[in-house]
């Protein structure tokens, strides 16, 4: 572990993180702000594999969570403003149409 020297007293380095790390994201500096957690950071409820939501952008959310933001009308991660996915009720209503223009 590296050490730095200030006036009579050792002050270890903050730590780093290696691309490697299960603790890197995709897109991160590795800075310790940037750490991945195990909360919403919607709700700050703890996450749990059944009911998280994982965007394209690799941000972690409560599937209800991100449902609660389409409902509002944000169409972008809270994080990183990357844009939401579609949910599923324009996904049906997209289906719906491409099923009329053929059938009929």
């Amino acid at each position: 572990e590296r050490q730095m020297l200030s006036g009579n007293r050792n002050i270890p380095s903050p730590p780093t993180i290696s691309p490697l790390s299960p603790l890197h994201k995709k897109g991160s500096t590795g800075s310790l702000t940037e750490l991945a957690t195990d909360e919403c950071a919607i709700c700050l409820g703890s996450l749990d594999v059944r009911s998280t939501s994982t965007l394209p952008c690799s941000h972690s959310f409560h599937a209800q969570c991100v449902a609660g933001l389409r409902e509002f009308g944000v169409a972008a991660c809270p994080m990183c403003r990357a844009e939401l996915p579609p949910g599923p009720e324009k996904l049906y209503d997209e289906a719906v149409r491409r099923y009329f223009v053929i059938f009929n």
